[in-house]
């Protein structure tokens, strides 16, 4: 009688177990929606950023979902200057408006737009045209993380942008990147996210890039070569200067 009734007891324990495990199991749409939560989308969206890396100016806010940003350096106390706005790039160098053909648009678009989308991860891909898929958990420097890949809805004009975020599965932050991004030069990279701050409730991560040996191997791939020490130290940024502010008490025009 006695055997039975522990029996009944250690299977009871283990369906309890079971059950838990179960609990802890995240969807696809929970594991996106908390990631983005917790990198601040609610704030993000509503306010003024304003950052500093190395000597260049960045300020970025949106408007009905259009993008409005700016950066700003010195060079031989002439102030460089461009902005873009939903898609429109305009260039000044010391106030002045820069003629259209006088100054490279691609590569002012790729240093202004595509820099600031890399920079925004993941809080970037809170848009409707991403897709979303779950992959199977990785360990990282002996740690697990939730993956979710995230591209671009294919379009027949439109480069399919690749992103694997590699997140913390009890704080929902993202810790590691690997991304193809067509604006940040269509190479594979993998980042490490560091020093993480949040400021007023929006958090910012400096990053180090890796970029692989091998130019082909696939972006998911590449943290096994970070896991390995196989991937190149390509370039570290560093966020200064930070302010968020919100965007009731501002006047949107530049």
């Amino acid at each position: 009688m006695k055997k039975a009734l522990i029996l009944i007891l250690i299977l009871t324990i283990g369906s309890c177990k079971n059950t838990s495990k179960k609990k802890e199991d995240h969807s696809l749409t929970e594991i996106v929606n908390k990631t983005l939560q917790a990198h601040g989308k609610s704030t993000f969206g509503s306010h003024k950023i304003t950052f500093t890396v190395d000597n260049t100016t960045y300020t970025q806010e949106q408007e009905n979902g259009r993008a409005i940003q700016s950066f700003s350096r010195y060079k031989d106390n002439i102030e460089h200057k461009g902005t873009y706005n939903g898609g429109y790039i305009e260039y000044f160098i010391d106030g002045d408006l820069q003629e259209d053909g006088s100054y490279p648009a691609p590569m002012l678009e790729k240093s202004l737009y595509g820099f600031l989308y890399a920079a925004n991860l993941p809080l970037s891909l809170a848009t409707n045209d991403i897709r979303y898929k779950k992959l199977d958990e990785v360990e990282i420097r002996n740690k697990k993380y939730f993956t979710i890949q995230a591209s671009s809805v294919e379009m027949p004009s439109k480069i399919d942008d690749q992103f694997i975020l590699y997140i913390n599965t009890e704080n929902f932050l993202v810790e590691y990147l690997a991304l193809n991004h067509s604006l940040s030069g269509s190479m594979n990279q993998f980042r490490r996210l560091k020093n993480t701050r949040k400021i007023n409730d929006v958090i910012f991560q400096d990053y180090i890039i890796f970029t692989p040996r091998d130019k082909e191997l696939p972006l998911s791939m590449l943290y096994k070569e970070y896991n390995s020490a196989k991937l190149k130290d390509h370039r570290t940024i560093n966020f200064q200067n930070i302010t968020v502010t919100p965007r009731d008490s501002l006047n949107l025009t530049y």
